[in-house]
């Protein structure tokens, strides 16, 4: 169906469209292929986890929970691990799935800490950290006003 470098053209392409306009219509084969190829990726080299974190936004909830469950413990790879993380939790909190914004971030803390050097990684880290205590404190004010 589609050539391996087509289709990471192709999904990196629909992915970084459908992370700013989620109404973004495309063929579902590019969402199905993309998930076959993860699946089937025996070897999560810097090259494999890149393309997964820049095609997060083409996956759903379960494909996406799914893979990070399924990424081996990559001690060369901690950064790219905790990269990913992020970036799902970015595309969780869009999708407005606070629960599971929670959990990754209570999971980056306890498994997975980013190195010193990396600040971006730690800035967004803390700003997720404090973006979603504002914003269940900003909901649970919400709901109060209303009972």
């Amino acid at each position: 169906m589609f050539k391996k470098h087509d289709l990471v053209q192709a999904a990196t392409a629909v992915s970084l469209i459908t992370s700013d306009n989620e109404n973004f219509a495309f063929d579902p084969q590019i969402q199905t292929a993309i998930r076959d190829y993860f699946m089937k990726v025996s070897v999560w080299d810097s090259y494999n986890l890149s393309l997964f974190s820049n095609t997060l936004f083409l996956m759903t909830d379960q494909m996406t929970m799914a893979i990070i469950r399924d990424l081996p413990d990559l001690q060369d790879h901690n950064n790219y691990i905790v990269i990913i993380l992020i970036n799902a939790i970015d595309c969780f909190y869009r999708r407005k799935k606070i629960t599971i914004v929670k959990g990754m971030i209570q999971q980056i803390e306890r498994e997975l800490i980013p190195s010193q050097d990396d600040l971006i990684v730690r800035f967004k880290l803390t700003f997720f950290k404090k973006f979603i205590v504002f914003v269940l404190r900003s909901s649970q004010g919400q709901k109060s006003r209303f009972n």
